[in-house]
């Protein structure tokens, strides 16, 4: 189901409306953009609903949703393929957690069916532990 590739992303995608502190981080011997973010900054969830996204992702070319919350999206001709879960609270989307990769607008288009704009969506990198703006977790992908 999900290549071990290194390049593929364990992420997961967080709501956030409040002002970040930009920082940097040693990651794996490399200087890394990050923000700083405490829990109180996570609480609110993404705007869209859950069973809307559910059909979103459902109604994407490539796209397929089970009302459990997982789901999976492929590229044309599979070159490239992001899968994971939804995890909601009475219908409200808490956090998306999201395997794969895909290209960066493809992302973006995502982010947006959780009804929010890029720059409300903070990137958890979950193998660092680390938060990051959709532009810090573009730009490091370069």
């Amino acid at each position: 189901m999900f290549s071990s590739n290194s390049n593929d992303w364990q992420v997961s995608l967080h709501f956030n409306d409040s002002q970040l502190k930009r920082c940097t981080i040693d990651w794996r011997g490399n200087e890394v953009s990050a923000v700083s973010i405490d829990a109180e900054q996570l609480r609110m969830p993404f705007p869209s609903k859950f069973d809307s996204f559910i059909q979103s992702i459902n109604s994407m070319e490539g796209g397929y949703a089970e009302g459990d919350g997982s789901y999976g999206v492929v590229g044309q001709g599979g070159e490239w393929k992001i899968c994971g879960n939804i995890y909601e609270n009475l219908d409200a989307i808490q956090y998306v957690e999201l395997l794969g990769q895909c290209p960066n607008d493809q992302l973006a288009s995502f982010i947006e069916l959780l009804g929010c704009d890029i720059s409300q969506c903070i990137i958890q990198n979950l193998q660092g532990g680390f938060f990051q703006t959709f532009d810090q977790f573009t730009e490091s992908r370069r």
